[in-house]
């Protein structure tokens, strides 16, 4: 729209505003998701309306949407649209309450049909898994903030992406089918089925109710969830978490924009994007398997032990009854002190930050241009000269690439193609290749650095990663790498960091 004129870049801003002042004074809090498209939605809403006033035709004979409370808010946000009717205004404010939210204090025209439909729902849930959630009320408003927007989005006729619905309908069957046979109160207000991609999300929420422990006293290390997909993905990955960890105490699951805005101290993030932050940051798949839950416990494991602020943090934590409390402090930097000398190798160095030894074979930089279709091939060649991997491993890295790609970043832009270590790697290996003609990939990014990887099965390449990552992050670091001229250049710039 905007290539046509119809939408500028002043227009779009504009309204992010806007939105964002209409977050603040109804009390809702939009993923990042939304915040970056909704306002696309709105402008062109009121381009419809202005130049093509033709009254809406839509049913909203159930709920009256003009005695809600957010109505008139949203209504007087957009006053400066003189040419605006009332089914435009209502329209508009379908929009936004049909959003996905991370946090929300409306309730539908404060009608108590809705909450009672949770409450019935959720006894269903116990009635058919013989189980008692772990503070039902939090869990009820977690599935209350998912629902209204939901029924919102069916009352127009919407139809919502869900990419994770087959995987989980595959993984959590059963799950999904309680959740399915229990939503009929839903429904009943809909006046129709829900949507399996509604369904999928309704089930996400429940399914990470059920990994949720108890809180546990005896938390050392403070952690926070980061995802900029709506709120039932960022929890069932919070609650996931909390399981693997508990040890940790996770203050939440915020969007980023959330999360920088609240000065909140945390050693460590989970994100399911690349974030710089000087916490220790580990990027995490959205949807964790078994595989990835193992390989993310011996990497934070081994993160802890690299680290000795935190190892010393543990040690002390764990003896502190036994320690004046205006000794602690002392105690802790002195046992950090004591690691840091510690991990000194007998030639008195500093052992090496990469788990795998960088030399300039391990980078490639390629002047001459590259397709899509041939990406994979062209990056995985030196591995496969140094026998590295065997070539049934680059058809498993181009079978789960080319479909999955997207999920596959190790920085912003930096895509790491890989495959599991039995799937016909010989040995760890890596490749840093830099395109210096871009790669056009099918999202229209151009692409000009990817990580080729063969990993190993005792996930000694993790730490490797982990730097790769922090360097990836920094955006000087990142633009230095991409105008660097030779593999020796590169190499420099990475043993820098």
């Amino acid at each position: 729209m905007i290539t046509f004129h119809l939408l500028s870049e002043t227009d779009i801003h504009s309204m992010r505003e806007k939105l964002e002042e209409i977050e603040h004074h109804i009390g809702i809090q939009l993923t990042d998701e939304q915040v970056n498209e909704l306002p696309y939605i709105l402008c062109a809403i009121l381009a419809r309306a202005k130049n093509h006033p033709i009254e809406w035709s839509f049913q909203m004979h159930r709920y009256d949407i003009r005695n809600t409370k957010e109505y008139p808010v949203i209504r007087d946000a957009f006053q400066d649209y003189p040419f605006l009717k009332e089914p435009d205004l209502i329209y508009l404010t379908l929009q936004i309450l049909s959003s996905n939210m991370i946090e929300s204090a409306f309730r539908l025209s404060d009608s108590d049909e809705i909450s009672l439909a949770v409450d019935r729902f959720v006894d269903h849930l116990k009635s058919k898994l013989a189980i008692e959630f772990i503070k039902e009320s939090d869990l009820k408003e977690k599935i209350l903030l998912h629902i209204q927007p939901a029924i919102f989005r069916n009352l127009l006729g919407f139809q919502i992406n869900n990419p994770l619905k087959t995987k989980f309908i595959k993984d959590h069957g059963f799950i999904y089918q309680v959740v399915s046979e229990s939503a009929a109160p839903f429904e009943n207000l809909i006046g129709h089925a829900l949507s399996p991609e509604e369904r999928v999300y309704l089930s996400m929420i429940v399914l990470g109710w059920m990994y949720q422990t108890k809180e546990n006293a005896k938390s050392i290390f403070k952690a926070v969830v980061l995802c900029h997909n709506g709120t039932s993905i960022s929890k069932l990955l919070l609650e996931n978490l909390k399981e693997m960890f508990p040890d940790f105490e996770f203050i939440g699951a915020y969007s980023f924009r959330q999360f920088e805005s609240r000065p909140i101290e945390v050693d460590f993030i989970f994100t399911t994007i690349p974030y710089k932050s000087k916490a220790t940051t580990i990027v995490v798949p959205p949807f964790l398997e078994q595989e990835s839950r193992q390989q993310l416990k011996k990497l934070v494991q081994k993160l802890l032990d690299l680290d000795t602020k935190k190892k010393a943090k543990g040690i002390v934590y764990a003896i502190k009854d036994f320690i004046p409390t205006d000794k602690m402090n002392l105690v802790e930097e002195t046992v950090k002190t004591f690691f840091e000398s510690d991990r000194k190798n007998e030639t008195g160095e500093e052992s090496d930050a990469l788990g795998l030894k960088l030399t300039e074979q391990n980078i490639s930089v390629l002047s001459y241009e590259i397709s899509w279709e041939e990406v994979v091939d062209t990056i995985f060649a030196p591995l496969l000269e140094r026998n590295a991997i065997e070539p049934r491993y680059l058809q498993a890295v181009k079978s789960a690439f080319y479909k999955h790609y997207q999920t596959m970043l190790i920085g912003p832009d930096v895509y790491l193609p890989h495959a599991r270590p039995d799937e016909g790697v010989n040995y760890t290996d890596i490749q840093i290749v830099l395109f210096k003609k871009t790669v056009m990939f099918p999202n229209n990014r151009p692409i000009s650095l990817m990580v080729a990887l063969a990993p190993s099965a005792d996930n000694s390449h993790v730490l490797t990663l982990s730097k790769l990552n922090d360097i990836f992050l920094d955006s000087k670091a990142l633009r230095q790498i991409k105008s660097a001229a030779s593999p020796k250049e590169l190499l420099k710039i990475i043993e820098r960091r």
